[in-house]
């Protein structure tokens, strides 16, 4: 089949060609964009999930057309159910943990009070001396 009188093949390398450039400009600047899904329930819609479906679809449906002679809906569905497998994986297996990870190690005056620490330098008799957490 020719949609638009262009390959399947090439329109499955176009898709993986755009959703890689994408994906990399994405993960390149992230911080900048600071996303982090649509809501609470809604985390299946994280960018690096959807991107990582459309470039694993693509580069699956491209390898498909490329190598079998497999009919183009079969492709299309083996292809979508092999990403929703590698996206299910990476969501699961790496941005799960990462979002539950430490962000910094940086102490906060806040975090500090009340605890008690030892002092390591002398006080001066109007400042504030230095002290190392016991």
């Amino acid at each position: 089949m020719e949609p638009f009188s262009i390959p399947l093949e090439t329109i499955y390398l176009y898709g993986l060609i755009i959703s890689g450039v994408l994906t990399l400009i994405y993960v390149l600047f992230a911080d900048v964009f600071h996303f982090h899904g649509f809501g609470d329930g809604l985390d299946f819609l994280n960018p690096v999930l959807i991107f990582a479906f459309v470039t694993t679809l693509s580069a699956s449906g491209y390898l498909f057309e490329r190598l079998s002679s497999l009919h183009y809906l079969l492709i299309l569905g083996i292809s979508s159910v092999a990403a929703l497998i590698v996206v299910t994986l990476l969501n699961v297996f790496v941005l799960v943990p990462l979002s539950g990870a430490e962000e910094s190690l940086v102490y906060k005056e806040s975090d500090l009070r009340g605890r008690i620490g030892t002092v390591i330098t002398t006080i001066p008799v109007d400042g504030y001396g230095e002290s190392g957490m016991s």
